[in-house]
This record gives structure tokens, sequence and C-alpha cells, in this order.
């Protein structure tokens, strides 16, 4: 059994070759080979992606039970007083800080931000900016931000322009969010191709309400309720789409949608200082009138503003926080069964949207600027 005598000494690197350098076997043969590739993706991408991080981190555990493993026998076959004691505690030192490091490993959105930063061929850093446009985390961010500032291909810059403006909100941190919304509108003005500078103007007029003052806003449209019981009528996801469009289109500041894709919560809106509202819509009943050759529909709608705490809170009934609007609409159209059809989606369209822009949204920006 080799002893640890001082370092550097020749059975000091005798023990670290037979406990620390791995067999030169042939599974052993294909990590080192792995690990080779994962070094240079400009060469092996595809290998690092695939076996890279797991190669890397099989070969840390198996180097570590060896070494602990060595450790115990040599505890076993030299136990001689005060030396074994001071062995034990510099043993136990070593242990503790095998236990309290922190692993090393590389997850995929790293190593596709290393392929969208190094790699010399720009097809495959196309393909790294398009998976991590559909990861909204801040290392995304950052690499989309790095490739639109400095990557020499315009299809790379305009796809990173394209997704920083769908990617950055209210819960990006605040030093990525300001170095992107800087790189964004960098490009929007200076970027040698118009393709970029158009989709980067564009994505910086859609973050244009992270800069604005006052608090931000998140509004939930609800899923209407309808009197009308056909189960094949989709009239309730149809005004709730266009209710969300209008008041998206009235107030593209406010928030339509949260970042995770599901409804915020109570934490997360306080978190981010949000303000929340709900508009809950509902369709009374639709009268079809009939007249010859022509079909008359009347329909009614109300919408009821309310805060709204959250998906795992709920609306609160406030004084002069709480308003409803009420509106009707009347529609003509053929005596068929599809021209019946058309006038009470046509009839309901309207009549939503109408309320949406000259009442929902006047609205809520009554409420804001009132605190």
């Amino acid at each position: 059994m080799a002893r640890i005598t001082r370092l550097g000494s020749h059975r000091h690197r005798l023990f670290y070759r037979r406990f620390f350098h791995p067999v030169n076997t042939g599974f052993d043969r294909r990590v080192q080979i792995a690990r080779c590739t994962a070094a240079r993706p400009e060469r092996h991408s595809i290998m690092s992606q695939i076996v890279g991080s797991k190669m890397h981190e099989y070969v840390a555990q198996r180097r570590i039970t060896r070494t602990v493993r060595s450790i115990i026998r040599a505890i076993r076959s030299e136990v001689h007083g005060r030396l074994w004691l001071m062995r034990l505690a510099g043993i136990s030192v070593f242990l503790i800080a095998i236990g309290l490091a922190p692993p090393v490993r590389a997850d995929a959105i790293d190593v596709r931000a290393k392929q969208l930063t190094r790699d010399v061929d720009y097809k495959l850093r196309l393909s790294a900016a398009l998976w991590l446009a559909k990861k909204r985390d801040p290392r995304s961010v950052a690499a989309l931000t790095r490739a639109l500032d400095k990557d020499p291909e315009h299809a790379v810059r305009q796809v990173a322009a394209e997704y920083l403006g769908r990617l950055v909100d209210v819960t990006t941190p605040t030093k990525v969010r300001d170095r992107a919304l800087k790189v964004l509108s960098r490009a929007a003005k200076r970027d040698r191709n118009a393709n970029v500078r158009k989709v980067a103007a564009r994505s910086l007029d859609r973050l244009l309400y992270l800069n604005s003052p006052g608090p931000k806003v998140f509004v939930y449209v609800g899923k209407p309720k309808v009197q009308d019981r056909d189960p094949s009528s989709t009239l309730s996801g149809d005004l709730e789409n266009a209710l969300t469009r209008m008041v998206q289109k009235q107030a593209p500041e406010f928030l339509m949608s949260w970042p995770s894709g599901t409804l915020p919560t109570r934490a997360e809106l306080r978190q981010t200082k949000t303000r929340a509202y709900i508009v809950a819509a509902k369709v009374g009943q639709l009268v079809v009138r009939k007249k010859g050759g022509n079909a008359q529909v009347d329909c009614a709608v109300s919408i009821r503003i309310n805060p709204w705490d959250g998906s795992d809170g709920k609306e609160r009934l406030t004084a002069h926080q709480t308003a409803s609007a009420t509106g009707r609409g009347q529609v003509i159209r053929r005596n068929t069964n599809e021209g019946i059809e058309s006038a009470k989606l046509d009839c309901v369209l309207a009549v939503g949207e109408q309320i949406a822009a000259k009442q929902v949204v006047p609205f809520i920006r009554r409420l804001i600027a009132s605190r």
C-alpha cells in the first residue's frame, strides 16, 4: 500500500496515479474521448452535447469512490497513536470538502449557450439560438443578447432579436434585462442588416412597458359565461380571444400573459410589484327573430372588472375599484343556420370589443393613476 508523505514526493505521485488517474480500460478510454470532445465544441459539438456532462459526472464520482476506499485501507494498515489521529482529522476535513463541493456539471442551456458563442458553423449557432429561444431562463436571454451584439451572421442576429422580445419580461433579472434592452436599442439603430434593424425595433416596442413609470399591470381575461347551451358553440372562446386582443391593442403596456405560461400566483405578483385585474364577461340570452329571408339576432354582453389576487387568491370586491358595463347589439343576416350562427358571433364580438375599448381599459388606467 502506497503511503502519502510530503507534497510532491515520489510516493505522493504514485498515490495520485494509482487512485486519481482512471485506468485505461475501454470504457474509461471512451470517457476520455468524450471529455476531449466536450472541450472542443467547434469540432465535436454533437458529441459534447450528448455525452459531455454525463461522462464528466461519472468520472468524478468514480474517482471520489476510489479515493475514499484507498484512504480507509490506509487507516486500517497504519493505526499508530497520534499519527492515526492526525491522519483521521485530515481525512475528515477532506471528506467534508468533498461533501460540500458543488457538483461540476453543465446542463443543456450552458452547452447550447457555449455553442451559440463559439461554434464556427453558423448553422449550428442558428440551431442553438432557436433552441435557447424556447427556454425562459436568464442564461438564454444573456446568450441571445451576446449573439445579437457580436454574431457575424445576420440570420443568427435576427433570431436573437425576435426572441429577446418574447423572453424578456418583468421576471428577468434587472442586470440581464437592462443589457438586453440596451443591445436591442443599438441593433434597431445601427445593425448593418435592414431585417435585423426592423425586428429589433419591433421587439423593443414590445418591451417599452418595462421602462414605463409606475407599477406593472397584469390583466386576466376569464372565460366568459354564455347562456346559449349549444355544446358545439365556440362563442365563449372566441369572445375571450377577442377581449384579450382588444385590451392588448388599446393598452400594450398591460401584461396579458405571464412568463411561466400559467397564471401568476399571489407571491409572484407581490415579488414583481405587479397589480392584477380580472375581466369577466357574460353573454345574455341570444334572441333570434326570423323575418322572411332574413334573421335578426339581438345580444347583450356584460363585463365586470375587479382587482385580482392571483391564481391562488380570489377576486376582491373593493369600493371604487370594481366596475361593470353592459352593451347591446343587433345583427341581421340571411335566414340560414350558417347565417344565424355568424350573426350571433358578430353581435357578441362587436359589443364585447366596444366595451373593452371604451370602458375596461380606461377604467383600469384611472385606477392606476389614482394610486
